[in-house]
């Protein structure tokens, strides 16, 4: 009785499975879309890769220029006209502002009459000054000299420019030698102490001992060169170098000489997040830096860095 009890028992458990009574549905995962949280890469959509818990693109179909963004603040001398006050340093009235100041000064030598030579001297300074907007799109100011009294103490005026020197007789002390119209300490190694070099400015400076003095400054590398006592830029020998250099422990040092980062897709590389000029993709390989073509993509890229009176420019290096 209790063996034909299980037997039928167990054709009910078997009816029941045969037709999917009491089963339990399950319905596949959601993904998460562009822009959308995420803990790793499996959480997000085809075509997507999860940096900083987001979603984002894992290729950028974006292809290399070769120009640059910049910050300008002018493009034409025209652009200048509404130039913002600032403060210049003037060789005769030192540190001022032409639109501040100038009118200022040259309404009270005329109040004063008499015309010193000290005002008229002042008043002369601001005249010439002039706005002019510069090869690197700079609002900058140009000064002409009629005399050397236009000048600061201890300049001449050369061709309508206040210089150190128009030949050796205008210099002295520590800097006897006349060279471009600047004043110069050294024109070779016999002007300088043993343990200094003559520098590419005209300056002493001191020589260095190991590589150790020199180290990597900003993008590049340098190295002792112990005949010079210079120490001038090399390419990179190791990996340490690059991981430095290009902040990412990443990089590496190529067979000739330069810095990259290896990619295998653009998530690899910098996006730049809006906070400078750096926008990469991965091109060959390599985190390379993609450039712009229009001024809109470089306003938006260096928007946290255009100040006042100034705007963005798409333009080659």
């Amino acid at each position: 009785m209790i063996k034909r009890f299980s037997l039928v028992a167990a054709l009910a458990l078997a009816a029941l499975s045969s037709t999917g009574c009491g089963a339990r549905e399950t319905t596949p995962e959601r993904k998460s879309e562009r822009g959308e949280s995420c803990a790793s890469r499996n959480d997000c959509s085809g075509g997507l890769t999860c940096i900083g818990n987001v979603c984002v693109y894992d290729e950028i179909p974006i292809s290399a220029t070769a120009k640059e963004c910049s910050i300008v603040e002018c493009s034409l001398g025209t652009d200048c006209e509404q130039f913002p006050d600032r403060n210049v340093q003037n060789p005769v009235l030192g540190n001022y502002n032409p639109f501040d100041d100038c009118p200022q000064i040259i309404q009270d030598c005329t109040a004063d009459g008499a015309g010193s030579q000290a005002c008229m001297e002042k008043a002369a300074g601001c005249d010439p000054w002039m706005v002019a907007c510069s090869t690197d799109g700079q609002c900058t100011y140009t000064f002409t000299c009629a005399s050397d009294n236009n000048c600061g103490f201890g300049d001449v005026c050369v061709n309508g420019a206040c210089v150190d020197c128009g030949d050796a007789t205008d210099c002295g002390g520590g800097r006897p030698y006349c060279v471009s119209n600047r004043c110069i300490e050294c024109q070779g190694q016999s002007d300088c102490a043993l343990d200094e070099f003559c520098s590419a400015n005209g300056a002493c400076l001191n020589r260095c001992v190991s590589d150790g003095d020199c180290g990597l400054n900003g993008t590049s590398i340098y190295t002792c060169n112990q005949t010079s006592g210079q120490c001038e830029q090399t390419p990179c020998t190791e990996n340490r170098q690059c991981a430095v250099l290009r902040n990412n422990p990443a990089a590496i040092c190529k067979s000739d000489g330069t810095c990259t980062v290896p990619c295998t897709s653009d998530a690899n590389c910098d996006s730049g997040a809006g906070q400078g000029p750096s926008f990469e993709a991965c091109i060959a390989g390599a985190c390379t830096y993609v450039g712009c073509n229009t001024d809109l993509e470089c306003s938006v890229l260096l928007r946290n860095q255009i100040g006042d009176g100034e705007y963005s420019v798409c333009r080659a290096p």
